[in-house]
């Protein structure tokens, strides 16, 4: 158990490290395309630039991310550069037993760029070998959530998560890989110890999630709650009026008759309750008013 929860904690690492390094390239390839815009500009200005000997420490890492660029999109290099790039073949082998082939690999290859081959890990992960040889989008920017430790209401970090992913047009396993690296303590722990292969689409993750930390969200509020929302001897109007604010905004498809009706029941016999006993405000928004206009004076 200890050595599945160990390869997976490491395949989740090797994502994060992967998506790191292909945004650190992305933003050397934005720096690099400025400075070509800018001399361009400058010629098209007709500013005469001022000659300089080329950097060959730059030019090899130019190259290093242009051949990066090209291996990612699977097309061949041009110019000088004829030979094919090595494709990954996948077989019916592989995609009967995720330990053959997984997604590509983070690491750095002699010329300093992202490996696209793929790393053998083992077969306990939860994910299916579709999910794990699929591929990162080219440009991916990793979207920065707070992980998930499986002490608070799962619901919140799903909503977070799925927010924050509407903005990326990436397939459902993508959604996957990048959801197991929002995990932490527990829930990480209880995500390394799912069966192997049993997770094969985020339809399938959403669920089991929910399921596991379904204790932990917090109890559905219902009308009945309300009944005991009363303003306690010597609670002034305020704190009353913020207690049951706060209770009945968690209420869903709760009637404006309904609020204002407990709300005047839980009244302490005083100056306001008389107020609105002779003169019934018409909606629960009206009362609230009165109330604040009632706590100023």
């Amino acid at each position: 158990m200890a050595d599945d929860q160990a390869d997976t904690r490491e395949m989740i690492r090797v994502m994060q490290q992967r998506m790191d390094e292909m945004q650190r390239n992305y933003e050397v390839q934005m720096q690099i395309l400025r400075e070509e815009n800018a001399i361009l500009k400058r010629k098209e200005e007709g500013i005469p630039s001022t000659p300089t000997v080329p950097d060959p420490n730059r030019l090899s890492r130019v190259q290093q991310h242009r051949d990066a660029e090209r291996v990612e999109s699977r097309l061949p290099p041009t110019g000088h550069e004829q030979s094919q790039p090595a494709r990954v073949e996948k077989t019916q082998a592989s995609r009967g037993n995720p330990s053959h082939t997984v997604a590509e690999s983070s690491g750095a290859n002699d010329g300093g760029r992202p490996s696209r081959q793929p790393i053998p890990v083992s077969g306990s992960s939860p994910f299916t070998s579709y999910i794990l040889e699929t591929p990162l989008p080219e440009k991916w920017k990793m979207p920065t959530f707070d992980k998930y430790d499986g002490t608070t209401n799962p619901d919140n970090h799903m909503r977070v998560f799925m927010h924050q992913m509407m903005f990326h047009s990436v397939s459902d396993p993508i959604w996957c890989c990048v959801f197991s690296t929002s995990l932490t303590g527990e829930a990480l722990e209880w995500f390394s110890e799912l069966p192997a292969g049993s997770i094969d689409s985020f339809a399938t993750l959403k669920a089991r999630f929910s399921t596991q930390f379904a204790p932990l969200k917090p109890a559905i509020l219902t009308v009945d709650n309300l009944v005991n929302i009363r303003q306690e001897d010597g609670e002034s109007l305020r704190s009353y009026l913020d207690r049951y604010n706060r209770m009945s905004v968690k209420i869903k498809d709760l009637s404006d008759e309904i609020a204002r009706h407990h709300f005047s029941y839980g009244l302490q016999l005083g100056v306001f309750a008389d107020k609105i006993s002779r003169k019934k405000p018409k909606t629960m928004e009206e009362m609230r008013e009165r109330a604040a206009k009632f706590i100023q004076m």
